[in-house]
């Protein structure tokens, strides 16, 4: 035993659920992949109260990718988001993904059809094998897309709404412990990631914009 200091505790403020990206910086839980955040690929100025950012490479790359994720630190939550963007073609898409590395992760994404209008699709990195879990990608209405992801320890959802309608699920249930270090052949050391991204698979212009994420601990 050694004598100790009678200090006062000094507990951390509880951090909101909910982040609206008003203020001028990044919270410092989220986190990005190899290349820190900046105006070249994502700014929350240039649409106040929102969160933009510059599609560039696949999920599924190691190099400039815009994403945006924090840590899951529990076995039981929910995180949401409202996108609001306007994809051309299927090579340009935004949403909400559950990551562990480049090659093992969950995505649900709005994306162009080719046709001039919008879809929801539900993407799996498995041991980079790309798996689409939706034989036909779901038709959306213009407007800002709410987005959620559910784990319920090795259970994983995804669901989706627009306006006051009620969520939908899209796509099976999944296995959340694919985002871990006892699975699969390349690992990371990083741990599991929640977030949202942007991709532009074409030449770099599409934008996407976030007005919120939530990230909700489930009882």
């Amino acid at each position: 035993e050694v004598p100790a200091p009678a200090l006062k505790a000094q507990p951390f403020e509880v951090e909101p659920a909910r982040d609206d990206f008003d203020g001028t910086e990044l919270s410092s839980h989220f986190q990005m992949l190899r290349i820190p955040f900046d105006e070249s690929w994502g700014s929350l100025s240039e649409r106040p109260g929102w969160l933009r950012l510059k599609g560039r490479e696949s999920l599924g790359s190691r190099f400039d990718q815009s994403l945006v994720a924090r840590r899951i630190e529990d076995f039981l939550f929910t995180a949401v988001t409202l996108v609001d963007c306007t994809p051309e073609s299927e090579r340009q898409m935004a949403g909400l993904s559950a990551y562990y590395n480049a090659y093992n992760w969950f995505y649900l994404c709005v994306r162009g059809d080719n046709k001039g209008g919008r879809t929801l699709d539900l993407l799996e990195c498995d041991n980079s094998a790309v798996k689409f879990h939706l034989s036909e990608p779901v038709p959306i209405a213009d407007g800002p897309v709410a987005l959620r992801v559910k784990m319920n320890r090795e259970i994983m959802t995804f669901e989706w709404r627009q306006g006051d309608i009620e969520w939908k699920q899209i796509g099976p249930e999944l296995d959340a412990t694919q985002l871990s270090d006892e699975y699969g052949k390349n690992l990371s050391f990083t741990g599991a990631f929640v977030g949202i991204c942007a991709q532009d698979l074409f030449d770099h212009t599409f934008c996407a914009d976030f007005d919120y994420f939530d990230y909700i601990v489930s009882e």
